[in-house]
């Protein structure tokens, strides 16, 4: 960016577009990925599907799916351009931090570069404690000179209003879109990325990086129970892969129970053949948890399982103790991971899906 721009007057967007150095780009123009939808926002969910997610009584506000659904988690942004500076320039809604989560993570973006075919981690957008964020990076000598490919991750805990990329005038920019079918992972905070230090660091957005192919993130933090009406919104994503990821934010009763049932039946109508992954709870095999170290509604979804899997060859389980590890170093609080709760979990979890993508 030029220098006679001093740095407070940076975080003024309309001070940023009179830099006639760069030219400018709203993210939606270039094209969001992390959903199947070519929307004017930053949302998880179309409006029509927010309306009729009734929130849970029982919910607070904003951990409701209608308010979780309009955070950036899984959304990202890939590009190939020829400009050696970029420029990012994006407002949030608010800066309410979370007490357990880095700022980094909640409400950051970090950016990665793809170097011989591999996504590398390049930056950091760091929020501090502003709605409107500002990023200059003047690329690295190391940086190949011409067109480089890039993916910008969205914040994982509060909604992104606007999205520019800035780039050197008279270079090119253009979107990397992903067009293979996606994987679709639904579930809990976990599956939304609490509570990871920056956004790359997701299980979901690790999966993807190692995949030839977009992750839809449908986590929804404490609200992830299988609302009848989120399996009919689940059923129209036709993913490649369906990775189910709710048991933590579900209770050993029927009524979980029935919501499990109704969406594997549902889900098996539709998509008869489409791989389906269904994952532990990690955090129960952290012993100190409970006596036996095991989530009662785990046993309960263990034994559908091991009835639907004699004659579903295309049902998968992967369970706990391959997952957070044994000794209690994953997480921040018993349930969320860190990043090394994450690298844990991603791991299995892309042995299972390039496997599942092979035989395709």
């Amino acid at each position: 960016m030029s220098e006679e721009i001093k740095f407070d007057e940076r975080l003024n967007a309309k001070n940023l577009e009179k830099n006639t150095t760069l030219q400018w780009i709203e993210g939606y123009d270039l094209g969001v990925q992390g959903r199947p939808y070519n929307l004017k926002n930053y949302h998880r969910l179309t409006d029509e599907q927010i309306e009729i997610m009734t929130p849970d009584k029982e919910c607070v506000p904003y951990l409701s799916v209608p308010n979780l659904s309009t955070y950036g988690a899984g959304l990202h942004i890939d590009f190939t351009t020829n400009s050696r500076t970029l420029d990012f320039s994006y407002t949030i809604l608010n800066t309410n931090p979370l007490i357990h989560m880095p700022l980094t993570g909640s409400h950051g973006m970090d950016l990665y570069i793809k170097e011989k075919g591999k996504w590398e981690y390049y930056d950091s957008i760091l929020p501090e404690y502003k709605t409107h964020v500002y990023k200059h990076i003047v690329l690295e000598k190391l940086v190949p000179e011409g067109y480089n490919s890039f993916s910008l991750n969205f914040p994982i805990y509060i909604e992104v209003t606007s999205v520019k990329i800035g780039i050197d005038k008279g270079c090119e920019i253009k979107a990397d879109l992903l067009t293979k079918k996606p994987v679709v992972v639904y579930g809990t905070s976990i599956t939304q990325g609490g509570c990871a230090s920056r956004p790359g660091m997701t299980y979901t957005n690790i999966l993807r990086r190692n995949i030839d192919r977009d992750v839809y993130n449908l986590g929804f933090s404490g609200s992830g129970k299988i609302e009848y009406e989120m399996t009919d919104i689940l059923l129209t994503y036709d993913p490649e892969i369906m990775i189910f990821d709710p048991i933590a934010n579900l209770s050993n009763d029927k009524s979980s129970e029935e919501r499990y049932v109704h969406f594997y039946t549902k889900f098996r109508e539709k998509y008869p053949t489409t791989p389906l992954i269904l994952l532990d709870d990690p955090t129960f095999l952290y012993r100190y948890n409970t006596d036996s170290g095991q989530c009662p509604i785990n046993e309960t979804v263990q034994k559908h399982f091991n009835e639907w899997s004699k004659t579903d060859k295309n049902l998968y389980y992967i369970y706990k103790d391959e997952l957070y590890g044994t000794d209690g170093e994953a997480t921040v609080d018993r349930i969320h991971a860190t990043d090394l709760g994450f690298m844990r979990m991603s791991k299995p979890i892309i042995k299972m899906v390039k496997s599942l993508l092979k035989k395709q």
